[in-house]
């Protein structure tokens, strides 16, 4: 019956905020997903990882595209903070490393990273013969000063907690980087993909960041395959090929506009209107709502969910019973139906269902009315105030989150205040610690340990939550050892257990991740494994 009655509050709501939906169209086949089937569009291929990509007709070089951005960048700079903003700031510096559809750390700028004894020392051997995109070399120097940068005092990158296990590095010569560990680590090699939090990949120009300083984030230089031509903090980034890019042939377009199109529907209509050539969605109806309007729907399987994330120096989540009385009050499977017409997956522990290391057994506090009133009456027998402020973004789905959450929890006895802003000033507001709950969306892909390590362990710059459990610290310890890496299937299987006990965070609903695309989109690769954005050198104009 509850399951009935919040999905008529929020169904009303959805209505009001957005009439969009529709029964997906397209022809063909199915690519088996953990969501379901999801048809497959005349000229979409299915790629091995379930990934839907387009090839239409033959590719020709040349063109521009425009493309929608979910949030406004303020920087584009990777020794800085790096969110959303991965996926675009890939374009203008490459990735020393990338992920393979094993999830095998794989080269893509560098050549290869080796170690000599174990985890302790790595040897990265870089090319020859690359430049910056303002004629400064690509060289060792260049990665170890972009290295030095992220890792200083002060440092804003959520890199900065994993470069700084770095002992000491070498030059030897202008192709080779020597890294000295304080201690082994066998999973080292990943802090080096670019992933959405991680940008130690990246290397800037260190002519450009001697030249900007601060200010750099307005003026990037890389030696990727697009240069910034205009950018302005908050606006839009309009890119241009890089001539000489060490690729031969790439990349196909002559340009890219990343246009500020935070809201959802809006992103969508303008793509349907043909202002927009390409756009991203974490919602199944989106994706429905696209094909019905004559777009070609791409999904793209993803490890990534809304999530709810709670600070946890703060009153009232530095109480584990209160966390848990937040997990048993939120029924997932009524936001699935009511915010995303079934288009989606409710979350039921902290690894999506489709993630290969997923424990059923974990014992993740479900949704239990009943149990979330004791704790909360609890709490306030302690004298505790079941009183938060609850944050959200402006999209219309967030909004629409937010506020079934909210009646949610208030009928287990909580008082919740939704506050919305910025998607910009939330990530400032969690990295300072100023706020109580935040609703947001995290990940867990099929590679686990830099993901988990720099979102939960005790002392890393992304620990946004602010809290630690000292097993959960052991486990991601144990990983970074051969005989962790042999037992990890066991660790993953445990670490769900003690973060189903700990609650640093309220999962609530897989995405449905996926882009739509107009008619001037004659090629698009679908997403890279295990880093949640395409290979936009591949892209291309009909």
């Amino acid at each position: 019956m509850k399951r009935l009655k919040w999905g008529a509050v929020a169904l009303t709501l959805a209505l009001a905020v957005s009439a969009c939906g529709g029964n997906t169209g397209g022809t063909g086949g199915a690519a088996p997903t953990p969501d379901g089937p999801v048809p497959v569009a005349q000229d979409v291929v299915v790629k091995s990882d379930s990934a839907q990509a387009l090839q239409r007709g033959e590719v020709k070089p040349g063109g521009t595209l425009r493309v929608g951005m979910l949030a406004a960048p303020e920087s584009l700079d990777p020794g800085g903070v790096v969110s959303l903003q991965a996926s675009l700031m890939h374009l203008i510096y490459d990735s020393l490393f990338v992920y393979d559809e094993l999830g095998n750390v794989t080269p893509e700028l560098a050549e290869s990273i080796e170690t000599t004894d174990g985890g302790t020392t790595w040897i990265m051997k870089l090319p020859t013969g690359v430049k910056f995109h303002d004629g400064t070399d690509f060289n060792s120097a260049a990665v170890v000063a972009h290295l030095n940068r992220v890792g200083r005092e002060g440092s804003l990158s959520r890199s900065a907690t994993d470069v700084r296990q770095i002992a000491s590095m070498e030059t030897p010569d202008d192709t080779t980087v020597r890294f000295v560990l304080k201690s082994s680590n066998m999973t080292f090699p990943k802090i080096f993909v670019t992933a959405v939090v991680l940008a130690a990949g990246m290397v800037p120009s260190p002519t450009a960041v001697e030249k900007y300083g601060d200010q750099f984030g307005l003026h990037p230089v890389g030696v990727g395959p697009f240069k910034v031509k205009q950018f302005s903090a908050g606006g839009d980034v309009v890119l241009e090929r890089n001539e000489n890019y060490r690729v031969p042939g790439q990349p196909l377009l002559d340009g890219l506009t990343f246009v500020v199109a935070a809201d959802t529907q809006s992103r969508l209509q303008a793509a349907i209107a043909g202002d927009l050539d390409i756009g991203s969605t974490q919602n199944g109806r989106d994706l429905a709502a696209a094909t019905d309007a004559g777009l070609t729907s791409l999904y793209q399987p993803d490890g990534t969910f809304f999530n709810i994330i709670l600070n946890m120096e703060k009153p009232p989540f530095n109480d584990p019973n209160f966390r848990k009385a937040v997990a048993h009050g939120i029924d997932n499977q009524a936001l699935v139906d009511a915010v995303f017409d079934g288009k989606a997956t409710p979350m039921s522990g902290y690894f999506p269902t489709s993630n290969p290391y997923y424990n059923a057994e974990a014992g993740y506090p479900a949704y239990d009315l009943e149990a979330a009133k004791r704790l909360v009456e609890e709490y306030k027998a302690k004298g505790g105030n079941p009183e938060f402020t609850f944050v959200s973004n402006p999209p219309p789905e967030y909004q629409r989150i937010a506020q079934l959450v909210q009646q949610m929890l208030q009928e287990a006895g909580m008082t919740v205040h939704i506050r919305i802003i910025d998607q910009p000033t939330t990530i400032t507001e969690a990295l300072s610690g100023n706020y109580q709950a935040q609703l947001r969306f995290t990940e867990v892909r099929a590679e686990v340990d830099m993901n988990m390590r720099t979102l939960y362990y005790g002392t890393s710059r992304g620990n946004v939550g602010r809290g630690n459990d000292p097993r959960m610290d052991q486990i991601l310890d144990e990983l970074t050892t051969p005989e962790g890496q042999e037992r990890k299937e066991e660790l993953y299987a445990e670490m769900q257990t003690v973060m189903a006990n700990w609650v640093p965070h309220i999962p609530l609903v897989a995405h449905r991740n996926g882009w739509y695309v107009g008619k001037n989109v004659a090629a698009f690769p679908g997403n890279r494994p295990g880093i949640g954005n395409p290979d936009w050198r591949l892209v291309a104009h009909s």
